[in-house]
């Protein structure tokens, strides 16, 4: 028995909405991604900041030559760090998440690609 006119239009008009709600998933996800990068890039800022501030009240004071030394500039340091590291991994977190899955596996197979060659390149050396 074929579908009627009702049921084929039930039907497309499920998938569509299916589809559009997976759609305003991923979207919610990513944005999410995103304002956590920028949260990240503003703290890393703000550690900058303080940093370089440190850095130079230090010059000021001709005490440069122990900065290794003072937990304070070790502590800034340190929270600097981190901040780029979250940084990278939000952004290939957002790369990841705007690949098409049917180009994830071409990918992965061009990453492993590259390393090979990194590794030929560095033995060259």
């Amino acid at each position: 028995m074929s579908e009627s006119f009702f049921d084929r239009l039930k039907k497309t008009v499920i998938e569509g909405a299916t589809t559009a709600a997976t759609k305003a998933e991923e979207a919610t996800k990513l944005g999410k991604l995103q304002l956590k990068r920028m949260s990240e890039e503003r703290k890393l800022n703000d550690n900058e900041g303080k940093l370089g501030k440190f850095v130079y009240e230090s010059s000021e004071n001709e005490a440069l030559a122990g900065l290794s030394d003072n937990d304070q500039f070790v502590k800034l340091l340190g929270k600097v760090r981190l901040n780029h590291e979250e940084i990278l991994d939000l952004t290939r977190k957002i790369q990841e998440h705007n690949i098409p899955k049917n180009e994830k596996s071409t990918q992965s197979e061009d990453i492993v690609d590259a390393q090979v060659v990194e590794e030929t390149d560095s033995k060259d050396l």
